[in-house]
């Protein structure tokens, strides 16, 4: 499940009224019968609905709350979740956390997998033009350069990176061992 504010399309801090009728304008929007059954439009008219019933009851929507303002608590370079487990929570509160914490998790992971990709590039680029230096210098006859900065950035950055992805992994997988183990 999705984030239900972002999914209705409302500010955190949305009343009642404001939910009901943001949660009205895009079940017009999207109801099925209206789009003559598209699959799209009936999935995502189903999102809102869950988003809807989410928000509209006044326990499950304090408890969105306080997973949010929990997850947005960490929102920095470093990625981190603290959670507090709540006995009262049910198999599906608890798979709802748990896409919920990927959501939040996932433009981590983007971010190093970008990172690892530019180090790559670099790493390939310095030992590219190392190859072709050497391959002109010895055909020609020369000295010929060793591109050391680039491929020592690049492996350094791509390792730095596979490092935060593997650790952002860690995390996740703990946070899931931890919840689970206590139901």
């Amino acid at each position: 499940m999705k984030n239900p504010y972002s999914v209705l399309h409302i500010d955190t801090h949305a009343d009642p009224k404001t939910i009901k009728n943001a949660f009205r304008k895009l079940a017009k929007q999207y109801h099925p019968d209206l789009n003559n059954g598209s699959r799209d439009t009936e999935q995502k008219f189903i999102e809102i609905t869950e988003a809807y019933n989410i928000l509209s009851d006044p326990k499950t929507k304090k408890e969105v709350d306080n997973i949010l303002n929990n997850t947005n608590a960490y929102n920095s370079t470093d990625f981190n979740f603290d959670y507090n487990y709540n006995p009262k929570y049910t198999a599906q509160d608890i798979d709802f956390l748990i896409k919920l914490f990927h959501q939040q998790a996932a433009p981590y992971k983007k971010q190093a997998i970008i990172v690892l990709l530019k180090g790559l590039f670099w790493l390939v680029l310095g030992i590219l033009i190392t190859w072709i230096s050497y391959a002109v210098a010895s055909h020609v006859g020369g000295i010929y350069f060793v591109f050391y900065g680039a491929m020592v950035f690049g492996g350094w950055q791509a390792v730095k990176a596979l490092y935060a992805y593997f650790k952002i992994c860690g995390v996740i997988k703990d946070f899931e061992n931890k919840i689970w183990s206590k139901l």
